[in-house]
């Protein structure tokens, strides 16, 4: 077959794909569907003596305007009801649609994201099993197996934090201490290296004098470090991790600026839902769950917070804003030092 001949069967298969994709299938049917009911209300106006001249050959009666127009009145709002019903339908189905895809993605990226620590640990476990290693080769493997051992029970974690929280049943932490974020920040970072042990040195953090908070330090942690990991991954290797945190007098303003793949509009707006991860990340095969933001977000709610993310485009880096009250939310404060 000539490459022509397969250029013109491939364009003829990507119209085909394109006039089978649900939505131009719905978008044509919904044109034809009021094509049908213009038809018909222009023939009923139209045909008025004729239905006058039927009705009266059949009852002895004759319709007058009121009748003809209430009528064509309850017409109209059949048809309406349908349409919307039908409208109605297609949404919740291509809602659906979506949530078993991404639940699907899902799977893939936890079977990957469980693969990858079990076959590094029963590598190490082999490896102690067959041969007699020098002591410094048994820190180096015993650093490792517990690299993976983390990374193991923050993926266990995520998966049931997400689970109560789709379900609505909040962390049962009310521990309301006194947080200062100028020491929060260097713990979270320092938590992190297992997933880049360079994270410490490409990480600038610039507080405003006063940055205190009166919040459960433990869902503090699980915010910062979930979109910290975020900006580790999906940055190049050594780029540089930015916070700034400022003191606004009734909230505490965070961001969290990172040089990675960047959001496009489309991904802004879904990037907190649960199991979303955007295309791009899925194309570089960067490791990942699509829970973390969708935490953040929960845990944020539950604090009284808000989170808004901006970026310049594919490639130009992403930056997470992020507000705390400076006192909790429907929560007795207890002053620990």
């Amino acid at each position: 077959m000539s490459v022509e001949r397969l250029n013109a069967v491939s364009r003829l298969w990507k119209w085909l794909q394109w006039l089978t994709h649900p939505v131009v299938v719905f978008v044509l049917l919904q044109l034809i569907w009021l094509a049908i009911t213009l038809i018909w209300v222009i023939w009923f106006v139209g045909s008025g003596y004729e239905l006058e001249q039927l009705a009266n050959s059949v009852t002895r009666t004759y319709l007058d305007n009121q009748v003809a127009l209430t009528v064509l009145i309850v017409g109209c709002i059949l048809l309406g009801m349908l349409l919307f019903g039908t409208v109605l339908l297609f949404i919740m189905n291509q809602r659906q649609r979506s949530m078993i895809n991404q639940q699907k993605i899902f799977l893939s990226s936890v079977t990957h994201e469980l693969r990858s620590p079990l076959a590094s640990l029963q590598l190490i476990i082999e490896t102690l099993g067959c041969r007699q290693l020098n002591p410094e080769t048994l820190h180096k493997l015993h650093q490792m197996g517990m690299q993976d051992v983390t990374r193991l029970t923050r993926l266990v974690h995520q998966i049931l934090l997400s689970s109560r929280l789709d379900r609505g049943i909040l962390p049962g932490s009310d521990a309301v201490v006194r947080v200062d974020l100028k020491e929060l920040f260097p713990e979270v970072v320092g938590q992190l290296a297992w997933c880049d042990e360079s994270i410490g040195e490409r990480t600038r953090i610039l507080c405003d004098p006063d940055v205190i908070v009166y919040q459960p330090p433990d869902l503090l942690k699980l915010v910062f470090s979930n979109i910290l990991e975020n900006a580790v991954k999906y940055s190049p290797k050594g780029s540089g991790i930015h916070i700034h945190a400022r003191n606004l007098g009734d909230r505490i303003q965070v961001g969290i600026k990172d040089e990675g793949v960047g959001l496009s509009p489309r991904e802004r707006r879904k990037i907190f839902n649960i199991f979303y991860r955007a295309e791009v990340t899925r194309k570089m095969a960067i490791p990942g769950t699509g829970m973390g933001l969708f935490i953040v977000k929960s845990l944020l709610d539950t604090l009284g917070g808000k989170i808004s993310v901006e970026s310049l485009g594919r490639n130009k880096g992403s930056i997470f804003e992020i507000g705390i009250p400076c006192q909790p939310k429907g929560a007795r404060r207890s002053k620990v030092s």
